[in-house]
């Protein structure tokens, strides 16, 4: 009995003795894993060597903003997005044209699509809301409002000495001529400015402005526009018309063409109806 008793003593010796041992062997490793005098949560204050500098990367080669545009000749003053766009009472917001009239209306217009003369309409902008005010001086000015066009403005009817009153009061921003530019649908802008000429035969579906028939007619025929048929809008007439393959500039500068745009023929949605 004695012996077992003195057996146990030692094996229980030699289990403590082996437990301090594997703590004290572990005990620099564990100490070594956090710099001297870190506290908790503090980060060291220099990075490893091997991390100072990243590896060279070979990056991909930027893409012009015009190859990502999808509207590439939409003409703007402003490089602000269209997101604060909307919300700036002084952005006027066209088809083919994005003026901030705060910054001026200066744009790149090409001769062949920039009005020479009196446009006989402009884009009036009211300084804050559009109001009855405004709309009330647009009047008396000798207007004519064809429709509202953001922000806070309107596409007038009205003569250079007109829109120079309405320019001159204090409750306008801005007045702009409305350039042939303007007036074409995208697909048609982009044609004509990479040089591709109409296909031969073309028909275009031409806009024009309230009571200006007879004398859109005349200059019609002047260019060889041949007009097939003529439908109402609540903006103006609307003509389904072959045009000559060099005339859409032409046809543009008319003063009495509102917009312009490719002909699609109307089809049955399904065999059904």
């Amino acid at each position: 009995m004695k012996n077992r008793q003195t057996l146990s003593a030692v094996l229980l010796t030699a289990l403590i003795a082996a437990l301090a041992y594997v703590g004290i062997s572990r005990g620099p490793v564990a100490r070594q894993a956090s710099p001297a005098g870190l506290a908790l949560g503090q980060a060291p204050t220099t990075s490893p060597a091997r991390l100072a500098k990243p590896p060279a990367v070979a990056l991909p080669v930027p893409v012009p903003v015009a190859a990502n545009d999808p509207f590439p000749f939409r003409l703007k003053n402003t490089d602000a997005p269209i997101g604060e766009l909307v919300r700036n009472e002084t952005a006027v917001l066209l088809r083919n044209a994005f003026i901030d009239t705060a910054l001026g209306s200066g744009l790149a217009i090409p001769a062949e699509f920039k009005t020479t003369g009196d446009p006989l309409t402009y884009v009036a902008q009211a300084r804050g809301p559009a109001t009855a005010a405004f709309r009330r001086h647009i009047a008396a000015s000798g207007g004519k409002i064809i429709s509202y066009i953001p922000n806070n403005a309107y596409l007038v009817r009205v003569d250079a000495d007109g829109a120079s009153r309405l320019a001159n009061w204090s409750g306008t921003q801005s007045v702009l001529p409305f350039e042939p530019y303007y007036k074409l649908e995208m697909k048609l802008l982009e044609m004509a400015l990479t040089g591709q000429a109409l296909p031969e035969g073309a028909l275009l579906n031409v806009v024009l402005f309230p009571n200006s028939e007879p004398a859109a007619a005349n200059r019609l025929a002047k260019l060889g526009v041949e007009v097939l048929s003529q439908d109402r809008t609540p903006f103006g007439a609307k003509l389904v018309a072959r045009v000559p393959a060099d005339k859409l500039a032409a046809l543009a500068r008319l003063t009495e063409v509102q917009g312009l745009e490719r002909h699609r023929p109307r089809r049955l949605a399904n065999d059904l109806t």
